[in-house]
């Protein structure tokens, strides 16, 4: 039976955001490892703290798709590719990643965050809907929509970062692995979010405003 993973399917859209749009306060830092393999060898570790991202993984020059030839789990300390097949003795291993601080997170933002936490950016679960689609009620197809919400003292900042996110998803909607399509579907009003005290001492409005996109065909196989 093939069933959708819905804490891959998070990860993987939380990942791509992280790797692909710029952090306007330049919060965390890229690093590539680079390492031999050995023969048959399929788990590859980086023991760095605070790893954020995969970017990607090259072996012996050749760019390997993420889902298909290798998967990722990360930790507190570390993070583990693996490959889907051993590699040969002597090939190169290339894996560029982002560690240290974010700003882009799996959850709503806190309303006592600081000054110097924004812009912020969460990725969250707006609704699921679940249909049968075949007369023997073995297939389901399962469609999700996510809320993208960025939060800010600029108005315009939040603007940019959310059509920069939306960009993204035009140019790249196929190009996933847990899931088959990606797609924005609307973007909400700007909203007052909280008051922090800014760097000069003084009471400031926050605002915050979100894109939603939707994952329509994530396919559940029963039996």
């Amino acid at each position: 039976m093939a069933q959708s993973d819905l804490a891959a399917i998070n990860d993987e859209l939380l990942y791509a955001l992280r790797n692909n749009i710029t952090d306007p306060e330049g919060r965390g830092s890229a690093a590539t490892y680079s390492g031999t393999a050995t023969e048959g060898q399929t788990v590859i570790t980086i023991s760095v703290a605070a790893i954020k991202a995969i970017t990607s993984v090259t072996i012996a020059g050749t760019l390997k798709t993420y889902g298909t030839d290798y998967s990722v789990s990360i930790g507190t300390t570390s993070a583990t590719v693996t490959m889907a097949s051993g590699m040969t003795a002597g090939q190169s291993i290339s894996i560029p990643y982002r560690y240290g601080a974010t700003w882009i997170y799996p959850d709503l933002s806190r309303t006592d965050i600081t000054f110097g936490s924004f812009p912020r950016m969460s990725v969250t679960d707006v609704s699921s809907v679940m249909d049968e689609i075949s007369l023997g009620a073995t297939m389901t197809r399962h469609s999700l929509m996510k809320a993208i919400t960025v939060c800010d003292l600029n108005p315009k900042k939040v603007s940019d970062i959310l059509t920069a996110v939306k960009n993204y998803f035009l140019s790249n909607k196929k190009g996933f692995y847990n899931f088959n399509l990606v797609v924005p579907v609307g973007i909400g009003p700007v909203l007052t979010f909280n008051t922090v005290i800014n760097d000069k001492g003084k009471y400031v409005e926050t605002v915050q405003q979100t894109l939603t996109v939707h994952i329509p065909f994530v396919w559940e196989e029963t039996s």
